[in-house]
């Protein structure tokens, strides 16, 4: 960490402003979330974690890259209609379940009912995350948006390095976040749509604390071929989804470390921090939602069963 620091202040220094106060001169106050906690929560808490729950089953759809997956999947949903909502009605005691991830809902009321957004949350494992509209498509417009989108394909980032992309995929295809489709099921499938897809670059630490660039494919929601304002983002109703509370993470901890040095003045302090592996990951897309969040990668369709990187409902609905 010292040398990843060190080399950022050699690096960025010289264009970065000499404090904080400088780019961020206003002071708001944080949320108080400051409460003692009744003893029922913690007993809710300790029932739930030794409840035994039903492991999902194995789902009819084949995830994994190849043509006769692709091929496979596409004859299966052809026997739903099409239909990604009655597909995934047929498919709710397996791992592609709305929820499947997550303890029943009866188990987590015990425990989050007094929330405010528990509702929403039940919402969201009963039928998956959907996307809320201020305006609706017409269906001439849905295909017309449709075919423009397929026709361009996808952004310089992903055609850059097709291979890099592919993994990127088909790491999603193998963890069942992803059902491959051949393309030409796309345009039958009810409400479907497709949007380009990228690779950002990111830096992640490395163990001996040197950073290397880690790529993360990125679904651009926010794309519209025909007109502006025909993306997914650009309709999304933001204000029925949860509001986003970010940035106070930091002072938090701080403030934590002062009282309990004041608490404690002679004790060692710990702090850890665990990283849940494509934690978005673990919510799902309702069918509609899943329908119209399609990327093509290598000659194959990709529907996306669970959150991408580029909704914006997406960290709102996590967090």
């Amino acid at each position: 960490v010292q040398r990843a620091n060190s080399n950022d202040q050699t690096t960025l220094g010289k264009h970065f402003p000499s404090t904080a106060n400088e780019v961020l001169p206003h002071v708001l106050q944080g949320p108080d979330d400051f409460f003692v906690p009744p003893e029922s929560l913690l007993e809710a808490v300790q029932r739930v974690a030794k409840t035994p729950v039903l492991t999902p089953l194995k789902p009819p759809v084949r995830f994994d890259d190849s043509l006769e997956a692709a091929q496979s999947n596409s004859a299966l949903l052809e026997s739903f209609n099409f239909d990604m909502e009655q597909l995934l009605s047929s498919c709710q005691d397996t791992t592609m379940g709305f929820g499947s991830e997550f303890c029943p809902i009866h188990y987590l009321q015990s425990i989050f009912e007094g929330h405010p957004w528990f509702p929403f949350l039940a919402g969201v494992l009963t039928h998956g995350m959907d996307y809320v509209f201020d305006s609706e498509l017409s269906e001439v417009e849905r295909q017309e948006e449709l075919g423009q989108l397929m026709t361009r394909g996808n952004h310089k980032s992903a055609l850059s390095d097709e291979k890099e992309t592919q993994r990127l995929i088909l790491k999603d295809v193998r963890h069942g976040f992803a059902m491959p489709l051949l393309p030409a099921t796309v345009p039958k499938l009810k409400g479907g749509m497709v949007q380009p897809c990228g690779v950002a670059q990111q830096f992640a630490l490395q163990p001996d604390g040197t950073r290397a660039i880690k790529p993360r494919l990125t679904h651009d929601l926010s794309f519209s071929s025909s007109t502006p304002n025909k993306s997914v983002n650009a309709r999304i109703d933001i204000e029925q989804y949860p509001p986003m509370i970010h940035g106070w993470c930091l002072s938090r901890t701080l403030h934590f470390i002062v009282a309990l040095r004041l608490a404690h003045p002679t004790k060692r302090i710990f702090i850890a921090k665990y990283d849940f592996s494509d934690a978005c990951r673990r919510i799902a897309h309702s069918a509609k939602a899943a329908a119209q969040t399609i990327l093509l990668i290598a000659g194959l369709a990709f529907v996306a069963l669970r959150l991408t990187f580029g909704g914006s409902p997406n960290p709102p609905t996590w967090c």
